[in-house]
């Protein structure tokens, strides 16, 4: 594994840009370039609108939800207001929507295992969280219970293919930085469809010699962990979720953190691979996972 290199937000890396005309040629824009991500044709996951008033934008992200259908709900929205600018995550199709779900899973029976109730860690899914006038949905969030339904997420979850990991790397980077180290944990999780091969990432706040995280180490982040999930190996296995970083406090008796074995990532990796034809999976389907997201 390789060691944490400590590095400031990541920069946004160049990606495709559509200057905003119209949220229906907006509409047309992303269904187009989803419909290339569903069928393989292309592995580009990430937009950019610039030119977006805040006005429109709310139109779009609302109207998800409330019967308008002015985006799939399998996307991931990040707007700046005071660049009017937004740039559009793609999600959908069953590799990345099983890799962060199965993750969830996995998380919520470890919990489960150590006898403590359901409700100490709530999933919130992609809701929308906000800090200095950037607003940004997640692929999955967890946030314990005592910090409300309003309170910052202490672990979020990103996927993408290989293609895209400088930007899920520019994701964590603003998760953690961007919240000042109120997100603990923002995983990754990256899918090299050509090598079958996922590796999964985790960024945290970094800290300073004194092992404590400051407000200004706090917008700094480091790669602590790297596993690397093969056909024949797991490399850097385990994986490891540190119970105050996911609950926010002391462990009690019987309580410890959250560990995915290399066992138990390699019959995880098996469930993301497993062959399409082999699914129940379609395209309707496909659109099922958007609706809960």
């Amino acid at each position: 594994m390789p060691a944490a290199t400590p590095i400031t937000n990541p920069p946004r890396p160049p990606l495709p840009s559509h200057p905003f005309t119209s949220i229906r040629t907006t509409r047309k824009i992303i269904n187009q370039h989803l419909d290339q991500l569903c069928f393989g044709t292309s592995h580009t996951q990430y937009l950019h609108f610039p030119s977006l008033p805040p006005t429109p934008f709310t139109t779009l992200s609302l109207g998800r939800y409330d019967g308008r259908h002015t985006l799939p709900k399998c996307v991931r929205l990040t707007y700046d207001s005071s660049k009017e600018e937004m740039v559009v995550k793609l999600m959908g199709t069953p590799k990345l929507e099983c890799s962060h779900r199965f993750l969830e899973w996995r998380i919520f029976s470890t919990i489960r295992g150590m006898g403590m109730d359901w409700e100490e860690l709530v999933p919130n899914s992609a809701t929308t969280c906000r800090s200095g006038g950037v607003e940004r949905e997640p692929d999955s969030s967890y946030t314990p219970r005592e910090r409300g339904k309003d309170g910052w997420p202490t672990v979020v979850v990103g996927a993408g293919f290989s293609e895209s990991v400088e930007f899920l790397r520019w994701d964590a980077g603003w998760w953690v930085g961007g919240s000042e180290g109120e997100v603990r944990v923002a995983v990754i999780i990256i899918l090299h469809l050509d090598e079958r091969k996922i590796v999964l990432e985790t960024w945290e706040p970094s800290r300073d010699e004194t092992k404590r995280v400051t407000r200004s180490a706090a917008r700094r982040v480091s790669r602590t962990q790297e596993v690397c999930i093969s056909k024949d190996a797991v490399e850097g296995a385990p994986l490891v979720l540190g119970f105050e970083k996911v609950f926010g406090r002391t462990k009690g008796v019987g309580e410890g953190d959250i560990v995915f074995s290399a066992q138990e990532l390699g019959e995880w990796a098996k469930k993301v691979w497993w062959d399409d034809e082999d699914r129940l999976f379609s395209r309707e389907v496909v659109g099922m996972l958007g609706s809960v997201v």
